[in-house]
């Protein structure tokens, strides 16, 4: 088990393609390629949606964890959560509703909770990579 990734991005757009860098890093070489993809779109779908509809300032902080243990990767995107609970919607192409379907389909389960403050997390699938012996 490696330890937790814990870190805190800024309320903007810029920061879900900075967060999906950073999970990449900490999750490279030991999870399936298709593994890694899903959890990138996870996590870009999550701290996007709050970005975009959490009612967040410019200097509010979106805090992001990931922690993998018992075949399972746990992401969370905890927000000040100022718009309410995220629900799933019908996707529309022209005004969107299609990012918690995304998470909806990729993970294990998921959810929200919240108290002064939201936070949304989801349950992906891990099969760690065993590690390369080199000889």
């Amino acid at each position: 088990m490696v330890n937790p990734l814990h870190m805190k991005v800024l309320a903007r757009a810029e920061s879900a393609e900075e967060v999906r860098a950073v999970l990449r890093g900490w999750l490279a070489g030991r999870v399936p390629e298709r593994e890694l993809g899903d959890a990138e779109l996870v996590a870009t779908e999550l701290v996007a949606n709050s970005i975009r509809h959490a009612g967040l300032g410019a200097g509010d902080v979106v805090r992001v964890r990931a922690a993998e243990g018992e075949g399972v990767l746990r992401l969370e995107v905890e927000d000040p959560g100022r718009a309410g609970k995220p629900l799933r919607r019908e996707p529309d192409p022209l005004h969107g509703g299609i990012g918690l379907n995304v998470v909806d389909a990729l993970s294990l389960h998921w959810g929200v909770r919240g108290d002064g403050h939201t936070v949304v997390w989801a349950d992906l699938p891990f099969s760690e990579v065993p590690p390369r012996v080199l000889l």
